[in-house]
């Protein structure tokens, strides 16, 4: 093969890797844009039908046999939390705990301990 063969096939060469390239570039360009397009769709769509977070569940444990005996619920409507606890402590007290939680207030619970139950 002669010189100028051997640079007219390198060039030829470089040409269809330049074309390729360009084509899978613009191929690129496009699945971005398509991407980019279907992005701002799902954040509008998500604005506009945004569902607000809301449960409910509750549980008890009254073990007689071991002492555990403890109540926990909690609820969520939207930004707000509401729940709470009660639990035997092994001396006989009862602690409650109440709480709320808001996007403004944050978290916020009370505590008490009540006696124990003496029964005649």
């Amino acid at each position: 093969m002669t010189r100028q063969r051997v640079l007219m096939t390198a060039i030829l060469a470089a040409i269809v890797v330049a074309t390729a390239a360009r084509q899978a570039l613009s191929e690129s360009g496009q699945q971005a844009a398509e991407l980019t397009e279907g992005l701002e769709r799902y954040h509008h769509d998500e604005d506009h039908h945004h569902t607000k977070p809301k449960y409910a569940y509750q549980y008890s444990v009254h073990d007689k046999h071991t002492g555990d005996v403890k109540d926990v619920w909690e609820h969520r409507d939207g930004d707000v939390t509401k729940g709470g606890y009660t639990l035997l402590e092994p001396d006989g007290h009862t602690r409650v705990v109440e709480y709320i939680v808001t996007k403004k207030g944050g978290f916020q619970a009370t505590v008490k301990r009540l006696p124990p139950h003496h029964h005649h």
